[in-house]
C-alpha cells in the first residue's frame, strides 16, 4: 500500500504531515472493520478524522483549492439541504434534536477534502472490510446457531443492520487489488450467505450488482468465463434459496407472499401492508402540504393520526414505527417538495460527481468512482424500505461513504491524468 502521508508531487511530507498520513489510512481501516461488529463502531473511524485533521489543518486548507469545484458544490448541495431542515424546524417549532440524525451530513464535504488531502488509500478501505466481513458473518452465524428468527449484531434493527454490513461487503468487493480478487470475492460470498441471516431483502440489489461488476471485470479468465463464473454463483444462490428450507425462511420469501394476500384482502397489519399504507399516507399529506409539509420527524405524530383514523386512538404496531419506512416518502411528507428535492441531492450529486471522476479517468480505471457510485445506488434502494435518516447508523455511514469514495475517486482521477500526462511527456 502506499506509504501513509506520501504526497502526490513527489515533496517530502513534514512530520505532523506524516503522522496525519498515518492515522488517516487507519481511519479508513476502522470504518468498515468496526462498523458492524460493535456497538457505536463509528466512533474509532470519527476519533482518527478529527485527530488527524488536526494535525494538519494547512495540508487540508492547501490541497482545497485543487478539488474547488467538486468541493464547493457538494458543500453548497449540504448547505441547502441543511436550510430545507433548519426552515422545517422553525416554521413547526420543533425541537434541533429532531437533526441529530440529519447533522451527520455535514460528515460529507470534510471526508471528501480529508481523505483526498492526505491521499487517501482506498486498500486500506479494503482491508478493514474484509476484516469486517469475517468477524460480522461470525457473530451472524452464532446468533443464527442460538435459533435467532433474525440475527441483527449488535443492533435491535435487522434491517438496519443488514444496510451497514451491506455497504461494507461491497467496499471490500469493488476496492480490491486485483491479485486479491479471487480471495475477496469468496470472503464477500460468506457475507452474503451471513446477511441473509438477518431477514433484509431490500440489501440485495446492491450486493449482486456489486458482485456481478467485480466478476465481469476480473483480469483472470476471458469474458466468456467470467460470464460463467457469474451465471453459476447466481444459480447457486438460487438454487441454495429454493432447496434449503432454513435459508429460504431467512430470506422471507413465504412471508412476502404472505403479506400481499393479507393486502390483497384488506388486511394491513402486516409489515408490507403497513409499507403500503404508509406510502399512500405520505402522498396523501404531500397533497395537502406540498410546500412545507408537516414537520420534519412528524409523520406518525401528525401525518399518521390524520390520515389514518385507527392511529388517532389506537396504539396499533403499524402506526408507531415512527417514519415512513421510505426515504423519499418521508422527506416528501415532512418537508414537501424542498425535502424530497433536498433527498434526491443528497443522493444524486455525489453520484454525478463520482460518475464524472470514472469519465474523466484515462482508461476509465477509477476503481473508488465505481465503487462509490455502487454504494449510492445500493443506499437509495435501501431508503426505498427504510428511512436511512431515522438511524444513527444508517444516517452515519451513508455521510462517511459518500464523503470518502468521492475524495478517494478525485485522488485517482488525478493521479491518473498526472500519469497521461507524464508518458506523454516522455
Amino acid at each position: 500500500m502506499k506509504p501513509a502521508g506520501s504526497t502526490t508531487d513527489g515533496s517530502i511530507p513534514s512530520r505532523r504531515e506524516a503522522l496525519a498520513g498515518m492515522l488517516c489510512a487507519i481511519g479508513l481501516a476502522s470504518l468498515p472493520a468496526l462498523a458492524t461488529v460493535v456497538p457505536k463502531g463509528y466512533v474509532p473511524f470519527a476519533f482518527f478524522l478529527a485527530l488527524s485533521t488536526c494535525m494538519a489543518p494547512n495540508v487540508l486548507v492547501r490541497r482545497v483549492r485543487e478539488i474547488a469545484v467538486p468541493f464547493w458544490i457538494i458543500t453548497a448541495t449540504i448547505a441547502a439541504v441543511v436550510v430545507v431542515l433548519l426552515f422545517s424546524i422553525w416554521h413547526f417549532g420543533l425541537s434541533i434534536d429532531e437533526l441529530q440524525h440529519h447533522s451527520r451530513l455535514v460528515a460529507i464535504p470534510w471526508c471528501m477534502i480529508w481523505v483526498y488531502a492526505l491521499n487517501g488509500d482506498k486498500r486500506w478501505l479494503w482491508a478493514g472490510a474484509l476484516f469486517g466481513i469475517l468477524a460480522t458473518s461470525a457473530l451472524l452465524f452464532y446468533e443464527t446457531s442460538r435459533s435467532i428468527e433474525r440475527a441483527a449484531g449488535w443492533n435491535s434493527n435487522a434491517i438496519v443492520f443488514a444496510d451497514t454490513f451491506m455497504v461494507v461487503i461491497v467496499m471490500a468487493m469493488l476496492c480490491a487489488p486485483r491479485r486479491f480478487e479471487i480471495p475477496t470475492l469468496m470472503i464477500a460470498l460468506l457475507g452474503m450467505l451471513a446477511i441473509s441471516f438477518t431477514g433484509t431483502r431490500s440489501v440485495w440489489p446492491g450486493l449482486l450488482i456489486a458482485m456481478a461488476l467485480m466478476i465481469l471485470r476480473l483480469r483472470s479468465g476471458g469474458r466468456r468465463s467470467r460470464w460463467i463464473l457469474l451465471i453459476a454463483i447466481l444459480a447457486a444462490m438460487a438454487a441454495a434459496v429454493i432447496s434449503m428450507p432454513g435459508l429460504k425462511q431467512h430470506v422471507r420469501i413465504g412471508e412476502l407472499r404472505r403479506d400481499l394476500s393479507f393486502y390483497e384482502q384488506g388486511n394491513l397489519d402486516t409489515s408490507s401492508g403497513a409499507r403500503a399504507e404508509r406510502l399512500l399516507v405520505a402522498y396523501r399529506t404531500l397533497i395537502k402540504h406540498p410546500m412545507a409539509g408537516v414537520g420534519v420527524g412528524q409523520f406518525d405524530r401528525v401525518a399518521m393520526k390524520a390520515e389514518v383514523p385507527a392511529c388517532r386512538d389506537n396504539e396499533l404496531k403499524r402506526c408507531g414505527f415512527g417514519h415512513a419506512h421510505n426515504d423519499l416518502a418521508e422527506w416528501s411528507a415532512t418537508m414537501g417538495v424542498p425535502g424530497g428535492l433536498a433527498l434526491s441531492a443528497i443522493y444524486l450529486v455525489p453520484f454525478v460527481l463520482m460518475a464524472y471522476c470514472w469519465w474523466r479517468t484515462p482508461g476509465r480505471r477509477n476503481d473508488a468512482a465505481i465503487a462509490g457510485m455502487v454504494s449510492m445506488a445500493a443506499l437509495a434502494i435501501c431508503g426505498m424500505t427504510q428511512s436511512m435518516f431515522a438511524h444513527q447508523s444508517t444516517a452515519s455511514i451513508l455521510s462517511a461513504v459518500a464523503g470518502l469514495m468521492l475524495g478517494l475517486s478525485l485522488g485517482e482521477m488525478r493521479q491518473a491524468q498526472a500519469r497521461a500526462s507524464a508518458s506523454l511527456g516522455e
